[in-house]
Formats: structure tokens, sequence, C-alpha cells
């Protein structure tokens, strides 16, 4: 999975880890890793005052090739794709009670 961000890659790591220790397919880490549909979109929003400000939003449907899966919407001026796919991760994970 892309991404710099140290808690992604400690997130994934816990995946793949639960993959392992439960015997799963190889496969299935791969599918909850990545999101099933992701959308960026750059806003340009006009306030009441008149003033223009850019906002970034991103979406991330959550892969429910196990079964159902949670979402949510993350609103802040410092959210990352990133901060979005740690979410999406340790859900993944802590649904399926497989904290390593």
């Amino acid at each position: 999975m892309a991404g710099n961000s140290t808690i992604l890659k400690t997130a994934c790591c816990n995946l793949e880890q639960s993959v392992r220790r439960l015997k799963l397919k190889d496969h299935l880490s791969a599918r909850l890793l990545g999101p099933k549909e992701k959308i960026e979109l750059a806003l340009n929003p006009i306030l009441p005052c008149g003033k223009g400000i850019h906002v970034k939003a991103f979406i991330s449907h959550h892969n429910d090739a196990l079964g159902p899966a949670k979402g949510g919407i993350r609103m802040a001026k410092d959210v990352t794709c990133d901060d979005i796919a740690v979410k999406r991760v340790v859900e993944a994970v802590e649904a399926r009670g497989w904290l390593p």
C-alpha cells in the first residue's frame, strides 16, 4: 500500500501479520488493504462573506470483500488520504477480531 505515514505502515503490517497468523489466503490482505473505491476532490466554495477557499476532500469506500464494512466522513483542514487509509485498515482488522 502506498503512503508515507508511519501509522499507515504499522496498520498494514498488523493486517498482514493477522492474515499470516490466521493462515488466511494471501489475496485477502491485498483485498482488505485497498479501498473498494477512492475519490479525491478539490472544492473551491465561496463563503457567504465573499471569500473563496480551497478544500481537499477524500472519500474512501471500505472494501467489503469479507462482509459488511463501516464507513464515515473525516473533515479537517489537515486530513490526508493516508489518514483515511489508516482508519480503513484498522477497522478491517478490528471488525474481525484479528488484532495480533
